[in-house]
């Protein structure tokens, strides 16, 4: 199973987000699911992903967080925002 986090709400503020994760969850058979933002992710969450992927401007600010469980991480991969201004 995938869980997706949107920390920042981009599902609910991007008409095309949103519309691209439920095909991808209507084809999976929802073996990809959202993470309910009102539910606090614990220890005993983290513990049991094997990998987490993560857009570097989120990873910054999740290392700077007070989170008890950030010491616990599995595998990550940071993505990094590769858009280039051409001139």
């Amino acid at each position: 199973t995938v869980t997706v986090w949107d920390a920042i709400g981009l599902m609910e503020s991007d008409q095309k987000f949103q519309k691209l994760f439920q095909f991808i969850a209507k084809k999976t058979d929802g073996r990809v699911k959202l993470w309910d933002n009102n539910k606090k992710i614990e220890l005993n969450f983290i513990q049991q992903q094997d990998l987490m992927i993560i857009g570097f401007n989120g990873w910054e600010k999740l290392i700077g967080s007070p989170l008890s469980w950030t010491h616990c991480l599995p595998s990550v991969l940071i993505i990094k925002d590769n858009k280039q201004t051409l001139i």
